[in-house]
């Protein structure tokens, strides 16, 4: 190979790398942020759904659950309230690696342990069948913080 040849690969190894952080930041909203994938993406936001079901002091709580989520999955986490207190980490999981059978970047486990150290809690105790409300009705619980869901207020 000449210098020439060796130069224009070079160039077009750095174009190629210029075009994918481009193109993963114009889908996602942030340069090297994953995209939510489909239905969550589709779907409006979800932040009406978690105000319904919980009261402003819990909201917090709401917030870094869902911010947890997104760092476990390198989601954006400025389009966290596309998740809906009914979504399941382990639908999310599946859904993001659908068309993909290679190995996983430990993702739910990432978020397990951020969990845990948290918030302290164990989301193994009701794994795959937990929803995102149910990590953040624990959180709240072993907070103390004594915020009840809103649906939990109205009841009585």
């Amino acid at each position: 190979m000449t210098n020439t040849q060796i130069l224009l690969a070079a160039l077009t190894v750095v174009a190629l790398i210029a075009a994918h952080l481009v193109w993963d930041s114009w889908r996602s909203g942030r340069a090297f942020c994953t995209p939510i994938p489909h239905p969550f993406r589709a779907r409006n936001s979800q932040e009406h759904m978690w105000r319904q079901q919980w009261e402003p002091p819990a909201m917090e709580k709401v917030d870094a659950v869902l911010k947890a989520l997104c760092d476990a999955f390198g989601f954006n986490p400025d389009q966290r309230y596309q998740f809906a207190p009914t979504d399941r980490p382990h639908e999310i999981y599946r859904r993001y690696y659908r068309w993909q059978r290679s190995v996983d970047s430990m993702e739910i486990e990432s978020l397990a342990i951020r969990l845990k150290e948290e918030f302290g809690v164990d989301i193994a105790q009701g794994y795959p069948e937990i929803t995102l409300g149910e990590i953040v009705r624990r959180a709240v619980d072993r907070d103390g913080t004594d915020v009840p869901p809103t649906s939990a207020k109205n009841s009585q």
